[in-house]
């Protein structure tokens, strides 16, 4: 049951966020952004993101002055030789004519209410299955005139 639930809940938690078109100029320095950018653009950024096509641009918006806006963009690079990931942000600069289209990144409540819910139901279900006491396959019931043997029950699960 609890393994249905999360792989329900699991996909639904990105989706507590939606991207809504704005215009460049609307733009709040230190909102998260999504940009689309020319293909001339995600030539010139690609190197210094190490992605080989980089055509949307996700970030913080750093500075929107003059209608060039600059965006700081994570990249994860592998750092030392235990494969040990590492989260790197580099600021890219976008200017007007690099610009095909700017969205901008909010929490949708009612998304997250439905997520928040689905999850405190499943945890309600998970614990009064826990506290219900059926007893295991493997656990005789009492007074069966059982083996000799004395178990002590130290995990419980219960699948449905």
């Amino acid at each position: 049951m609890l393994k249905r639930v999360m792989m329900v809940i699991v996909p639904l938690c990105g989706a507590c966020y939606t991207y809504t078109p704005i215009r460049p100029t609307d733009a709040v320095v230190g909102a998260s952004v999504r940009a689309h950018v020319t293909q001339e653009t995600a030539s010139r950024v690609a190197p210094l993101l190490g992605i080989p096509d980089v055509r949307d641009l996700t970030g913080t918006l750093i500075d929107n002055s003059a209608g060039t806006m600059i965006i700081e963009v994570p990249t994860v690079v592998q750092a030392g030789e235990n494969n040990a990931v590492q989260t790197l942000f580099q600021r890219v600069t976008v200017r007007p004519g690099d610009l095909l289209g700017l969205e901008s990144r909010t929490l949708d409540r009612t998304r997250t209410t439905l997520v928040i819910a689905a999850a405190a139901t499943a945890l309600v279900s998970v614990a009064v299955s826990a506290l219900h006491g059926k007893q295991g396959i493997d656990t005789p019931p009492p007074n069966s005139g059982g083996g000799t043997e004395t178990r002590v029950p130290l995990l419980h699960f219960h699948f449905w």
